[in-house]
């Protein structure tokens, strides 16, 4: 918020699930507060603190989230948050803020093309997405019988760059087998790889301000490893990381799965969303509810 001098702000989520993203923005509130007022573990305030923005509903909250029972929990969970939700990217109208984005493996089920996912980023000021990419084309399969893209990494740092956009690597690492003998074959030099990427318009003075909030609040080593792969270091730079690491990898090019365990069953491939009623949804949950358990014991 500081960096774009902006006095309110959206954050939209891609997947929102039961948007926990709140209370993680809370529990950070929370933490930076405590350094602010020297107790560096969260049980302080310190007085006068400004950087109260979640707390003082300076945040207009967005989850898209095709599940109609997972949108009606997250609002009777968060019945005095300002929260809107959304079945769709498609539905979410223009920002009327400074708009903040976050995906988590979402955006390669939402969008059909590299093309179309740099459009989406482009609403955005800043936007951070992990997915899973490839350094050359496009390439979809399914899973669970869903369409999956995995992005051409190379293609979105051209297309959000003709949109006006920057891009920087936060973290990569190469994807692990998970192709199976009735998957598509990609050709024998493609690579596949798993992805932190923000994208911004941010000018130099904007992230500047970020890298000096990172240094006053002596984060530039902190290293995020929770419900995290790959990791990644927050930085000072985090928003200036070019492609160039990628160039300077070793890759297996190993993505055939000889695990012999079939993937479950899913409904008919011609349906492009999930529809929640089968184990996808237990397991999901339940995954999602053990990362909460530990984050607030932690």
């Amino acid at each position: 918020m500081k960096a774009v001098a902006a006095t309110r702000v959206e954050f939209l989520e891609l997947g929102s699930t039961l948007f926990a993203a709140y209370e993680k923005f809370a529990n950070c509130e929370r933490f930076l507060d405590s350094i602010s007022a020297g107790t560096g573990d969260g049980s302080a305030r310190s007085a006068g603190h400004e950087d109260r923005a979640v707390a003082d509903g300076r945040v207009d909250f967005i989850g898209v989230e095709l599940s109609d029972w997972l949108r009606e929990v997250s609002r009777l969970v968060h019945p005095d948050v300002p929260i809107r939700l959304y079945p769709s990217h498609a539905h979410v109208p223009p920002s009327a803020l400074p708009r903040f984005s976050f995906s988590l493996g979402v955006g390669n089920y939402a969008f059909e093309t590299t093309a179309a996912l740099a459009r989406w980023l482009a609403q955005s000021r800043l936007a951070v997405l992990r997915e899973r990419f490839t350094l050359g084309r496009d390439f979809t399969w399914e899973i669970l019988g869903k369409r999956f893209t995995c992005f051409s990494l190379p293609e979105l740092a051209e297309a959000v760059a003709r949109l006006g956009r920057k891009v920087s690597l936060l973290s990569f690492g190469e994807a692990p087998p998970f192709l199976q003998p009735s998957d598509p074959v990609p050709t024998p030099d493609s690579v596949f790889l798993d992805a932190y990427v923000a994208v911004h318009d941010l000018s130099q003075e904007e992230m500047e301000r970020i890298a000096h909030s990172i240094t006053a609040y002596r984060l530039e080593t902190m290293m995020l490893t929770f419900n995290t792969n790959p990791s990644f270091r927050i930085g000072a730079d985090i928003l200036a990381r070019s492609l160039d690491a990628i160039h300077a990898a070793e890759w297996t090019r190993n993505y055939a799965d000889a695990s012999g365990q079939p993937r479950a069953a899913g409904s008919a491939p011609s349906d492009p969303c999930f529809d929640f009623t089968s184990e996808i949804l237990v397991n999901g949950l339940a995954a999602h509810v053990d990362a909460l358990m530990r984050a607030y014991e932690g």
